[in-house]
């Protein structure tokens, strides 16, 4: 080939002309055409939209769609609440005053707090019980229930082995015979089957209701399981009805490290509590609840029968925390509640000698909105009932709802994991929380009574 067609040629097939598979000459390369699973988008009438850049949303929309800020466990914002009236506990703080100046004479400071669902778990009461007995000294775990009434019966630093399933009786029994222990409740321990409880204490004290016993099997084995020596005291009184009311206790068990306490008792015989004492100064804190409690159920109590446990007792302080279970009534006139609540706390001092703090219901919301206004409404008069309550008897008052953030304030602890999916009821990391507010409103009551008595001549 002549070197001028050689040339030729060269370019040519530079040109792609001539070369098989490659596109002729003048004419453009087709692009790829788009996946089948992402078709062109196309206007209303069948052409391909345009694409245009994408705008931020501004304006409500956009603060519509921004999530919203996730909140921790347990970030509340609780609200500020004293205890109103703290005269009415001026004897209980010069007895936390002596406790905490280790004066000889203080002994045991001994509490009983009443109420409903929000008490019977422990949770809020066994916080209240660890602040005072790392402050004032430890007198014992205190009051316990017969056995186990429910699964939901916690007790911090104690285990109870049985009687779950035991034939139990309480305030809230259908058939109510008010024949029922401090904790307003009494089980009778089935034939072959004993009563056992262990835990970290040095004295005991087990009350019975029936025809009376001589000497009931009790025993306490040391933590290697070996029975200690027992020189039980007793004390019988008598109730109408040909019952008796019986008391056996110990003290000065002083074997290291936890015991195991065992009753066994006769069938016609009801255990009516059992209490474990350390045998120091300090506070004695009992839970007193019973799950779906009024304040009224109190009055079905035998009055004969309350009177002596009341006295027994000798409680320097009780706590009446009910109202929740109240709001469900609005049957009944707000008058006569306060009038009916005036007189029941009027004869509980009176019978037990000790001062009353009552404490009004934690907030709680509707799950329906028709049934918001008036659960508001019934919400707040039966705050103002137990307020006046507490002015016309010389008792102390706290508001629960206040304390938490007022009205509405349930949602708040909801998103916070410290209540339940219901809005009444709370985690267990939610009633330690309503433990430290009156934990912290009592005692600011209390530095307040040090101080004036600082300042007195």
């Amino acid at each position: 080939m002549r070197p001028g067609r050689l040339r030729a040629a060269l370019l040519l097939a530079l040109l792609g002309l001539g070369v098989p598979g490659a596109p002729a000459a003048g004419k453009k390369t087709p692009r790829k055409a788009a996946p089948k699973s992402a078709p062109p988008r196309t206007s209303a009438s069948g052409k391909a939209a345009s694409k245009k850049p994408t705008r931020k949303a501004s304006g409500r929309k956009a603060q519509a769609r921004k999530p919203a800020k996730p909140v921790k466990p347990g970030e509340i914002t609780p609200g500020v609440a004293v205890v109103e009236y703290p005269a009415a506990l001026e004897g209980v703080f010069a007895r936390l005053e002596a406790l905490e100046k280790g004066q000889g004479e203080a002994g045991v400071v001994r509490i009983l707090h009443f109420g409903d669902s929000h008490v019977a778990s422990d949770h809020l009461t066994g916080r209240l019980r660890s602040l005072l007995h790392q402050r004032f000294g430890d007198a014992g775990p205190g009051f316990l229930m017969p056995a186990r009434p429910w699964r939901g019966y916690p007790h911090a630093g104690l285990v109870q082995h049985i009687g779950r399933k035991w034939p139990a009786f309480s305030l809230r029994s259908k058939e109510a015979d008010g024949l029922f222990g401090l904790a307003g409740a009494a089980v009778t321990i089935p034939e072959g089957e004993t009563y056992q409880v262990t835990g970290p204490f040095t004295g005991f004290r087990v009350q019975t209701l029936g025809p009376g016993v001589e000497a009931p099997l009790i025993t306490v084995a040391d933590p290697a399981g070996a029975p200690l020596p027992l020189a039980l005291a007793s004390r019988t009184e008598a109730v109408p009805g040909e019952r008796q009311l019986q008391s056996f206790s110990q003290t000065g068990l002083g074997a290291a490290g936890p015991l195991e306490l065992s009753v066994a008792l006769p069938g016609s015989t009801r255990l009516l509590g059992v209490e474990l004492l350390s045998g120091r100064p300090g506070i004695q804190y009992d839970e007193l609840g019973l799950d779906g409690a009024a304040l009224f159920d109190l009055e079905k109590w035998d009055p004969d029968l309350c009177r002596l446990l009341l006295a027994g007792a000798r409680p320097d302080l009780i706590v009446l925390a009910y109202g929740a279970n109240d709001l469900g009534r609005p049957d009944m006139g707000w008058d006569a509640y306060r009038a009916r609540a005036e007189a029941l706390v009027r004869r509980l001092k009176a019978e037990s000698g000790a001062s009353v703090l009552l404490v009004a219901p934690t907030d709680m919301a509707a799950r329906r909105r028709r049934s918001a206004a008036p659960l508001a409404q019934r919400a707040k008069a039966i705050c103002e009932a137990l307020r006046q309550v507490a002015l016309d008897t010389g008792s102390a008052f706290w508001d629960a709802r206040s304390a938490m953030g007022g009205p509405g304030s349930i949602l708040a602890w909801r998103k916070a994991h410290l209540a339940q999916r219901d809005l009444v009821h709370f985690t267990p990391a939610g009633y330690q929380r309503l433990g430290d507010l009156l934990f912290g409103s009592l005692m600011e009551g209390y530095q307040a009574f040090r101080g004036s008595r600082a300042g007195a001549p």
